[in-house]
């Protein structure tokens, strides 16, 4: 016999709903046709839940610049979005939440309240989460303080409690976010290649400090490192031997960066109450980890889509000489490693357990 649960009769619900004038609007304008777009983009052939193997996959294209498209639209594709959280499709569910998040949409509080508790699938359960911290609605905390507590996913559960935090600091998604989301530009994704020029790019530590590539030019061998999020193991070991190796760093005169795909408060929640002696980079939307090939929004580790595991070397000369881009949660070389193929100038990795 079927067992039918809250979440299941909720998709059911959603499948069988008639078309009708939510289909017509659905279809009409900026907003009709970004989700379009996102519907008949085949995310399940490929859909990033196991880990994304195929360096050549374009689900990470198509979910970033379906978000851009639709934080664009601003105030005025609100309606649609809205009605694109009843979707059956839940890529079409998580776009549309992950914009009306970023775009700090209060009137969509009362939906997305009902995602937390409803939504069959935990990616959409705690993007849901973190939108309502952004939006700052209130008469949801409730809700999200019930998910903190019993929701099935211990990861859902913490971004519950993420929310939370923000909401309580009054940290809603600021002007800054909607910039860095409106201005992505295709034109500027993967412009990194071995041999050449490393692009430049100027990000702002947790600290608030900016920081230049180009200012290590001449001076320094920089090693770029992308992480997920504080819900991590793997960025926390990393994050534990970056702090192991201090002196070694010092004594090759490596610039070490490990650089976050999330906002500053996201990005202040990974480094926590530490005092780290690198800068942790707040690469707001992604930018510059599309510009280098990270793939921001690859593929769901946990209850996130989230960036490729990523490194980049760049030489005193600011030519990149290792991009290791990962097929999996813990796919590249550790930090020690990294620092290794720096003193040796052999920048050769493959991790055994690489999916391609």
């Amino acid at each position: 016999m079927q067992r039918w649960t809250t979440r299941s009769v909720v998709v059911l619900i959603m499948a069988m709903t008639p078309p009708a004038c939510g289909e017509e609007m659905r279809q009409a304008g900026p907003v009709g046709e970004t989700l379009s777009r996102v519907r008949a983009h085949d995310f399940e052939r490929n859909s990033g839940y196991a880990g994304v193997g195929d360096l050549s996959d374009e689900a990470w294209r198509v979910r970033t610049l379906a978000i851009r498209d639709l934080v664009r639209v601003g105030p005025e594709g609100v309606p649609a979005m809205l009605e694109g959280l009843r979707d059956p499709n839940r890529h079409v569910r998580h776009v549309c939440v992950t914009a009306l998040g970023i775009l700090s949409v209060r009137e969509a509080g009362a939906q997305l309240a009902k995602l937390v508790e409803n939504d069959p699938d935990p990616v959409l359960r705690g993007q849901a989460a973190q939108a309502l911290g952004e939006t700052g609605y209130e008469k949801a905390m409730p809700v999200l303080e019930a998910a903190r507590e019993q929701d099935d996913s211990e990861h859902v559960r913490h971004r519950a409690e993420l929310a939370i935090a923000r909401m309580r600091e009054e940290a809603t998604a600021s002007a800054d976010t909607v910039t860095a989301w409106a201005s992505l530009d295709e034109k500027d994704f993967r412009q990194v290649a071995v041999g050449r020029s490393a692009p430049g790019f100027e990000l702002r530590d947790t600290t608030g400090k900016l920081w230049c590539l180009s200012d290590f030019r001449g001076k320094k061998t920089v090693a770029l490192i992308w992480i997920f999020a504080d819900w991590c193991p793997v960025c926390h070991s990393e994050f534990h031997e970056l702090t192991e190796l201090e002196d070694e760093f010092r004594e090759a005169d490596v610039q070490p960066f490990t650089i976050e795909c999330h906002d500053l408060h996201r990005s202040k929640a990974m480094v926590g109450e530490r005092e780290i002696w690198w800068p942790h980079l707040v690469d707001v939307a992604g930018k510059v980890g599309a510009l280098y090939g990270v793939d921001p929004m690859e593929f769901v580790v946990h209850d996130e889509w989230i960036n490729r595991p990523s490194t980049i070397i760049v030489d005193p000369q600011g030519v990149v000489r290792f991009a290791y881009y990962g097929t999996y949660w813990g796919d590249r070389p550790t930090v020690e490693q990294t620092l290794e193929m720096i003193k040796t100038g052999s920048y050769s990795f493959r991790h055994p357990e690489r999916r391609d």
